[in-house]
């Protein structure tokens, strides 16, 4: 099965089953959106249990307006802002993943760089105050960009963006597990992050944005 030739209806519905069965959004959070070839965004629909959500419930989004008789997800706006903003930007994906999500709930630093491929995959991972999806939409989209492809939000997610949805997926995916070997690391003592040395040496190697 080629992915990047599936109709965006099914690629969110077949990433959205990964991620609720993997534990990493519940059956009423967590939200994604595909920009297509024509500009219209499908998007996740509010009030829909994502372990059973089918490609008839999505959402195109069309010249700022859903389909009549729809209704996307609250963070829309959001998402309408992101692509707005970023033109390299063609998925968007909001969830909260445990692990991950201890960091946004505490006053623990999500360090990435710490791992050579959370960095590289995630580059450097900003916190933003409780409440930007909806109260400071401009400021969280802004925040975006090559060098911060994902942001965790105070209290409430982690949002990933990539290219395409897949990318997007591996974003959220390398977030949770970079989370989960930061938490066990500290059981063994303290962080041994990767030199600045060593983190320049990443960006030239793999060409990252700077």
């Amino acid at each position: 099965m080629n992915f990047a030739l599936m109709h965006p209806r099914d690629q969110i519905v077949m990433l959205m089953e990964r991620i609720y069965g993997y534990g990493m959004t519940t059956t009423s959070g967590g939200n994604l959106s595909v920009l297509d070839d024509e500009g219209s965004i499908w998007i996740t629909p509010a009030g829909v249990d994502r372990k059973y959500m089918q490609p008839e419930d999505l959402v195109m989004i069309e010249g700022g307006k859903a389909e009549r008789g729809t209704t996307p997800s609250r963070s829309v706006k959001l998402h309408q802002r992101i692509y707005e903003l970023h033109a390299d930007i063609g998925a968007v994906m909001i969830a909260h993943p445990p692990s991950i999500m201890a960091f946004a709930a505490s006053d623990a630093e999500f360090d990435s760089r710490t791992i050579p491929e959370s960095y590289i995959v995630l580059r450097d991972v900003p916190e933003l105050p409780y409440g930007s999806p909806f109260l400071r939409v401009e400021e969280m989209a802004a925040a975006l960009g090559p060098r911060t492809p994902v942001v965790l939000v105070e209290n409430d997610c982690v949002l990933t963006t990539g290219e395409n949805l897949l990318q997007a997926y591996d974003r959220l995916e390398v977030a949770e597990f970079s989370a989960k070997a930061l938490i066990a690391s500290r059981a063994l003592g303290d962080l041994a992050p990767i030199s600045e040395a060593q983190v320049r040496e990443l960006v030239q190697a793999f060409k990252l944005a700077e």
